[in-house]
């Protein structure tokens, strides 16, 4: 392969990657009020147009969300632009933690995917800081 081949592959292949570098954001934690109730936002940035693939959302550690799937099957193209979810729900037991993953897919093959621990009330309720309530779940 000539070397001006070999610089024109390897610019397609950066700018493809820049395409699809769309953005994903949840907390790592939450806390549940008193009656464990949570909800926190999820926030997608799609930084070029691309089809919307599917969420799938599993809350079944601990929470009353159960699995959820919204499934775009690759239609619909979202443009640029900030997405946010609202995830909301209770925690079964109000003596432990929960966790909820979140992961979103769309079509360029991009996936944004987090983890949110959800902290029980008498964890949340003492002033801690991150470290400490790490070491609690360990």
């Amino acid at each position: 392969m000539k070397t001006y081949q070999k610089t024109l592959l390897v610019a397609l292949l950066l700018i493809s990657t820049t395409l699809s570098a769309h953005e994903f954001h949840c907390p790592d934690y939450v806390a549940a009020n008193g009656a464990g109730y949570f909800e926190y936002e999820v926030i997608v940035t799609i930084t070029s147009p691309a089809e919307f693939g599917y969420i799938w959302i599993d809350g079944t550690d601990n929470t009353d969300i159960g699995e959820q799937i919204a499934d775009g099957f690759c239609i619909a193209t979202w443009g640029p632009g900030q997405f946010s979810e609202t995830v909301f729900g209770h925690l079964l037991d109000l003596h432990s933690s929960g966790s909820v993953i979140y992961e979103h897919y769309m079509c360029d093959n991009w996936t944004g995917t987090g983890t949110t621990i959800i902290l029980p009330p008498e964890v949340a309720n003492k002033t801690t800081s991150l470290g400490h309530v790490k070491t609690l779940f360990r």
